[in-house]
Formats: structure tokens, C-alpha cells, sequence
């Protein structure tokens, strides 16, 4: 990590995530930040804005260090959760939540529609926190095992749609 950043140092676990900024060369890195708490974190899919911004989504293991004041979702669903964070251009955190329900879940890749909002899709095992009022699928296709799920957020990090996909 570069100083000052977000997360200047490894946090625990075996692994943290991390994000890092690069010249238009590749050559020499402009800022660079660890993303983690206690346990194990990774990032595992993200998006960047014509801004700069990025978003970033991922799997996460920690209770600590993984979320802003005021996030949609402030603790862990289950021990083994996914997080979603938007970042700015310089490596500063505007917020960052966790998602998912009472089981196992994963995100497997973001993408930002034209007005910024965060799409993002993966795997669950939660029966619960998932899907919304007008979801396409409200309910897990079937109890204890993995089914697709997509979501999406608002770019202020505000759940708009959420649903189970699959049987």
C-alpha cells in the first residue's frame, strides 16, 4: 500500500483484497490500498467509472473494517459474506457494505449501468436478505443449495432490486 491510502497495512487473515492505481503506462503506481479486516477478504470483480471511480465487490470472512457509517448492510449475514465498496479516483472510500443473507454467498462480477448504478450478480445459499419486494425470483429455488442471484444498488450504495436465480 501507498501512504496515505485507505488501508495502509494488512489487516489479518491469510489474505486481504487490494486496489491499486497505475500511470496510463503501467509503469509506476499512483496510489495503491489494502481492502480487509480480521479475517480472509478478496476482491473478485469490480467496475470503474469515466470518472475514475471504481467499484468493487468480493468475499469476505472479516467482522471488522469492511463497512462505512450509514451502509445498507452493517454486519455479517453469515461467516462467510460478500462485501461491495465504491471508491474514488484517489483511493479514498465513499462507502462500503456488506451483502448477503444467513448462509454462504459470492459475487462474481459488478458492472455499472449508464447512471452509475451498481449491477452485480453471483451465488447463494442465503434463504434470506437477497431478493426484493419485486424481485423476478423472491425465494431460494431450493433450501441448502447454491442458487444464481443479481442485485442492484444505487450509486449512494442505496438496494433497488434483488433476486434468487435458478432452480
Amino acid at each position: 500500500a501507498t501512504f496515505p491510502s485507505y488501508q495502509p497495512f494488512f489487516a489479518g487473515g491469510i489474505y486481504d483484497g487490494f486496489l491499486a492505481k497505475l500511470d496510463p503506462t503501467g509503469a509506476n503506481l499512483i496510489w495503491a490500498t489494502y481492502i480487509g479486516g480480521s479475517g480472509d477478504d478478496r476482491g473478485d470483480a469490480l467496475d470503474v467509472t469515466s470518472a475514475g471511480e471504481i467499484f468493487i465487490g468480493g468475499k469476505t470472512t472479516s467482522v471488522n473494517n469492511m463497512t462505512t457509517v450509514g451502509c445498507y448492510q452493517a454486519t455479517m449475514g453469515s461467516a462467510d459474506d460478500t462485501f461491495l465498496a465504491r471508491f474514488t479516483s484517489s483511493g479514498g472510500v465513499v462507502w462500503s457494505t456488506y451483502f448477503g443473507g444467513d448462509q454462504s454467498d459470492y459475487i462474481y462480477d459488478v458492472l455499472l449501468d449508464g447512471s452509475n448504478n451498481i449491477l452485480f450478480c453471483g451465488q447463494t445459499l442465503s434463504t434470506n436478505s437477497i431478493s426484493t419486494g419485486d424481485a423476478f425470483q423472491p425465494a431460494i429455488g431450493m433450501v441448502n443449495t447454491y442458487d444464481a442471484f443479481f442485485a442492484k444498488f444505487k450509486p449512494n450504495g442505496t438496494k433497488t432490486l434483488g433476486s434468487y436465480f435458478g432452480n
